[in-house]
């Protein structure tokens, strides 16, 4: 038998070394996948109108807005011990496109299938190039900015196309918007 210089059998190396690629391999998460199903979810966010998303600052010059996400929060109960997770979704600002959401990883494996209310976050460009998301959107009513009271809706199927045309009101009391 062959030994090596700490006085270890090289057979009890090797087996040592199989249990340890053995365990890494199943640390590592091969093959895992979503306690869910997940299915793919894409569409378009703008005002009622059909269109963009353009708000103005209550001086009248318009907002920069650098970055708009849609979240897509589960509404139905989790099934066993694990917490749903919401998606998040990255919308097209000249556009209001979006064409994935992400709930775990890969980036743009989808929404949980189910129902979901939908709420958004708008960010802005400040004068000094920082960007923030907006604690305030001139023009935009507060009802969607509540999961509570967020009249946007939308339900994930397994198999089904999951096109979600979003749409949100302008506030009539702020003005005209862009």
């Amino acid at each position: 038998m062959i030994a090596l210089d700490c006085g270890f059998p090289l057979r009890k190396l090797g087996a040592c070394a199989a249990c340890g690629l053995l365990l890494c391999a199943l640390a590592s998460g091969c093959g895992r996948r979503a306690p869910w199903d997940i299915a793919k979810v894409s569409g378009k966010f703008t005002f009622s109108d059909g269109s963009p998303i353009k708000l103005k600052n209550p001086d009248g010059t318009p907002v920069k807005i650098m970055r708009i996400t849609l979240q897509f929060i589960p509404q139905d109960p989790p099934t066993g011990r694990i917490q749903l997770k919401a998606a998040t979704a990255e919308v097209d600002v000249e556009t209001g496109v979006f064409e994935s959401a992400t709930t775990l990883r890969p980036a743009g494996d989808g929404a949980i299938v189910g129902n979901h209310k939908v709420l958004f976050q708008i960010y802005q460009q400040l004068e000094d190039g920082s960007v923030f998301p907006m604690t305030v959107m001139p023009g935009i009513p507060d009802k969607y900015r509540s999961v509570e009271t967020t009249p946007l809706k939308v339900v994930v199927t397994k198999n089904g196309e999951n096109y979600f045309p979003l749409t949100i009101e302008k506030d009539s009391s702020f003005g005209q918007q862009e």
